[in-house]
């Protein structure tokens, strides 16, 4: 993936607190600088939002979202329009 392929968008990552999601994450708010995290756990989310913050400058959004629950996936899916 490049600059170019990303450059505009926005990311959902799903799972962003593991330890592939926190990577992926990561690395998209370098490349992108603007991420949205999704997941169940509402303060791991905020403590790594904070995290990609101070080492990216990234603009982060966190959505409390179990895609279990249709509802709230829609919701999280919602939020990346642009």
């Amino acid at each position: 993936m490049s600059a170019a392929d990303t450059a505009g968008g926005v990311a959902l990552v799903i799972g962003a607190t593991s330890d592939i999601g926190r990577a992926i994450t990561r690395r998209l708010a370098a490349e992108m600088g603007v991420v949205q995290l999704a997941g169940r756990d509402v303060e791991r989310l905020e403590r790594e939002a904070q995290d990609i913050r101070v080492r990216t400058k990234a603009s982060v959004t966190v959505h409390r979202c179990d895609v279990l629950e249709r509802e709230a996936l829609a919701e999280a899916c919602r939020g990346c329009e642009l």
